[in-house]
C-alpha cells in the first residue's frame, strides 16, 4: 500500500504528532487500537535510535553553517519576513528558514519508516530537508522542486560533495536518485499527478 503524506509545515506535523502521542497515552475508549497508529508511534516518532545517517545530516548542515557566500534569493508570494534584503549569506539562510536538526531526524525516520519509493518535495531551498529524505531511502526517487535558482545550485553543490562523503557508506546514490527541478511551484502542479508518488513533502 501506498501513503501519500502532505504536510505544508512543520507546525501542522507537530499537531498530527501530539494527537497520535495523546492516543498512545490514553487510557480511555479513545485510545490507540489501530496497530498501524501504534506501530507508527513507537517505531517512527518514538524511535531514539541513534542512526548513523543523523551524522551526515549534521555534516551536511554544518557545511551550509560554514558557507559565507552570498547569493540573490528570489522570493515568491508575500516574500521574506526575516531578511530585508534578497541578498543574504548561505549560513544565515540556514540558520533562519532551514529545517532544524530534530526535524530533520523526523523527516528521515519517516521516509525510513513507510519506505517510501517515490518522494516529491516541493521547496528545495538549500537542500536540507531533501538530504534527509534521500537517507531515509537511498532506493527512492525524489524530485525536488524549487523556484529560487540561486539556492537550488547551493544544495546541488552539497549534494555533490556529500555523495563523495557518503559513497563508502551504503549510499552511493545520494545524487543520481535527486531530480531537481528549478520551477514555480503553481506551474509545475498544474501538470503533477499525485498518484505518482507515495510521499509528498512541502517545506
Amino acid at each position: 500500500m501506498n501513503y501519500i503524506v502532505k504536510w505544508n509545515n512543520f507546525k501542522m506535523l507537530h499537531q498530527v504528532i501530539s494527537y497520535f502521542k495523546f492516543l498512545f497515552h490514553s487510557k480511555t475508549e479513545h485510545g490507540i487500537h489501530s496497530p498501524f497508529v501504534f506501530d507508527l508511534i513507537t517505531k517512527c516518532f518514538y524511535d531514539h535510535t541513534k542512526y548513523p545517517e543523523y551524522d551526515n545530516l549534521k555534516s551536511y548542515r554544518k557545511t551550509l553553517l560554514e558557507n559565507k557566500n552570498k547569493i540573490v534569493v528570489t522570493d515568491f508570494g508575500a516574500g521574506s519576513k526575516v531578511f530585508s534584503s534578497n541578498i543574504r549569506s548561505v549560513a544565515k539562510i540556514v540558520q533562519t528558514a532551514g529545517i532544524k536538526t530534530n526535524r530533520a531526524e523526523l523527516l528521515f525516520r519517516i521516509v525510513r519508516y513507510f519506505k517510501s519509493k517515490h518522494i516529491l518535495e516541493l521547496g528545495t531551498s538549500l537542500g536540507l530537508a531533501t538530504y534527509s529524505l534521500t537517507l531515509g531511502n537511498p532506493e527512492s526517487l525524489i524530485t525536488t522542486l524549487e523556484g529560487c535558482k540561486n539556492t537550488q545550485n547551493i544544495a546541488k553543490i552539497n549534494f555533490e560533495k556529500h555523495s563523495k562523503d557518503t559513497a563508502n557508506e551504503g549510499y552511493n546514490k545520494t545524487i543520481t536518485n535527486v531530480n531537481f527541478i528549478t520551477q514555480e511551484f503553481s506551474d509545475y502542479l498544474k501538470t503533477l499527478d499525485s498518484k505518482s508518488y507515495d510521499l509528498i513533502y512541502f517545506d
